[in-house]
């Protein structure tokens, strides 16, 4: 059946034939090469989080706790953590490797191939799959070591949904990778969708915890019956038709594929990555709204006049040096910009927004049950202050860190470092633009969680400590992103520094149920007291605090912002 006409380079004798193995090998080579070559971040991160995320919930809730049909806590963790990881592994390598082809320019090398549209998504969907089965394989030996996991009594059964798993969501990333024609459309899709689907797809909790308007609408996630039978085939119990969700799952992969492959036929927005899409008619909107706000609006009136002005003169000019001034309108400019630049892109800072509402609708309505927080506090008063200060310090990381990187993709950092700015006023402007943003987080979570929680009892006090933690992740970013090239190597210090300073920051339950390691990490984490004191503003409950814990966390932020400050001044990265 001929399907394309021959390429000039194609092998002789080709006559566009479905089976065409050289070729869709070769292109699932290099899917897998790519995500090895920063297996760091794909790999082993993912790997690591899953670990760390279920240590962290077996010891707060208690190595002992009881699930309804009678599994220990810890063990019915683990087939929802496994497939989270599939999940996102196979999401991420289906779409950002096809943003990636598009906005490098090298997409032509695959697509001007000799491939049928077939072919292509057999490579793309191996690629996926195969990253997605690497950090299952992985998260799943380390978890089943450290937690002593019994033998799978169903392997084939867990094998079979896992790869269903794996399926649809590689499906998923390869059909917003093609429909994507910049990061923000996979920000979209994650953040919007993968984050609650695979949070609300029964991995924390089961059907009869959760109140019974809930309990109906989540037999309609199909990413339920997914961890459900993998589950089955884990620990031999489950809830759900095993039957019925593999019908779905099969059917709702099938329906994606004849879609994928419609669009990969017409080369639907493969070839023209410069065209705009909703994406970039909603960004137009937004910068003609931005000029109407912010560019036509009128000077604010002089303060003195004329003859007020000739006297202050006489008397000797300007009390404030025009060199201050200066300096103060180039800092405002630079967090100007880091905001606006910030706006103009609202999948991320939305996608935290609704993120925290989710784990806090998860948190507050099933984790009571499982007697979570410490004696003396509500579960809603222990946990509400530690998510928005999560939600909040990491948007002040993120929107410094990747700045640099989008910079430097974009030739945006010319603009900076051109114009005669000095080092310290650069800091302040970024280090101003991250604060503004991240406690504009901070308030948007806190009016969300209004939904469920009172409000803090002394918020001035609840916003300094949140604006504090601010300053010291922005710093944070501010070192990550000089040295970072790529996003990767942001992704990297987000895995294995940043989370592991928010996840043992005792957020999560009280440090006395860790095992002895984990308190010496809580009590020197420098965030602990930060977020100790955040319980406190919030709840008017008395906690032990400490004023050495006040002295090191403010002696550790003046560190990093002068380490930063020489980073900035020094740095030959900056510049390259």
């Amino acid at each position: 059946m001929n399907i394309t006409p021959r390429h000039p380079l194609a092998p002789k004798g080709y006559k566009g034939q479905l089976c065409n193995w050289r070729g869709t090998t070769s292109l699932f080579q290099r899917e897998v090469m790519r995500f090895l070559a920063i297996s760091t971040e794909s790999l082993v991160g993912p790997a690591l989080s899953s670990v760390l995320f279920l240590a962290l919930f077996t010891f707060a809730l208690g190595e002992n706790a009881i699930v309804p049909g009678g599994v220990s806590y810890m063990l019915f963790l683990i087939p929802g953590l496994v497939l989270m990881g599939i999940m996102e592994s196979a999401f991420a390598n289906g779409g950002f490797s096809l943003v990636h082809a598009k906005w490098e320019g090298n997409i032509a090398d695959f697509l001007s191939a000799p491939l049928s549209p077939w072919e292509l998504a057999a490579a793309f969907l191996a690629g996926n799959m195969a990253r997605g089965f690497i950090v299952g394989v992985l998260v799943l030996a380390l978890l089943s070591v450290l937690f002593d996991a019994p033998p799978l009594p169903h392997p084939f059964v867990a094998l079979w949904f896992a790869a269903l798993t794996a399926l649809l969501f590689a499906l998923i990333g390869s059909l917003t990778g093609v429909l994507s024609l910049h990061w923000e459309g996979m920000m979209v899709t994650m953040n919007f969708f993968i984050t609650p689907l695979s949070i609300l797809s029964g991995t924390f909790y089961t059907l009869d915890q959760l109140p019974d308007s809930w309990a109906r609408l989540a037999v309609y996630n199909p990413v339920w019956y997914l961890v459900d039978g993998f589950r089955y085939g884990f620990l031999g119990v489950h809830e759900s038709n095993l039957v019925a969700g593999s019908v779905i799952a099969v059917v709702t992969n099938a329906v994606l594929l004849f879609a994928l492959v419609w669009l990969l036929r017409r080369r639907w927005r493969l070839w023209d990555a410069s065209s705009q899409g909703l994406h970039g008619y909603l960004r137009v909107r937004i910068l003609d709204l931005r000029a109407r706000v912010f560019g036509t609006r009128r000077r604010r009136p002089a303060v003195f006049s004329a003859p007020q002005r000739l006297a202050r003169a006489a008397r000797g000019g300007p009390r404030v040096p025009a060199a201050f001034v200066a300096a103060v309108k180039e800092v405002v400019t630079l967090a100007r910009r880091a905001v606006l630049r910030t706006l103009e892109n609202p999948a991320a800072w939305l996608g935290d927004l609704v993120g925290t509402g989710v784990l806090a609708w998860m948190f507050i309505v099933i984790v009571p049950e499982s007697d979570y927080a410490p004696a003396g506090w509500t579960t809603a008063a222990w946990l509400a202050p530690g998510l928005v200060a999560i939600a909040t310090w990491h948007m002040a990381f993120a929107v410094t860190a990747y700045s640099f990187v989008l910079d430097r993709d974009e030739g945006g950092m010319e603009d900076i470092l051109i114009p005669p700015i000095s080092s310290f006023c650069l800091l302040c402007g970024w280090l101003l633009g991250a604060l503004v943003l991240a406690l504009s987080m901070g308030v948007a979570c806190w009016g969300l969680l209004q939904f469920f929680l009172d409000s803090p009892v002394n918020p001035l006090v609840f916003f300094l400590w949140l604006g504090l933690g601010s300053v010291f992740f922005a710093a944070l970013g501010i070192l990550a992103g000089i040295p970072a090239q790529r996003f990767d190597e942001v992704g990297a210090w987000e895995i294995f520094l940043v989370y592991p300073f928010l996840m043992l920051s005792g957020f999560l339950g009280a440090s006395e149920t860790l095992p002895p390691i984990g308190q010496a990490l809580v009590a020197w984490n420098p965030l602990t007291e930060p977020v100790s004191r955040l319980r406190i503003a919030w709840s008017g409950r008395e906690l032990d605090v400490s004023p050495w814990g006040l002295l090191v966390i403010l002696g550790i932020t003046l560190l990093l912002v002068l380490f930063a400050w020489w980073r900035t001044s020094c740095s030959p990265r900056l510049r390259a």
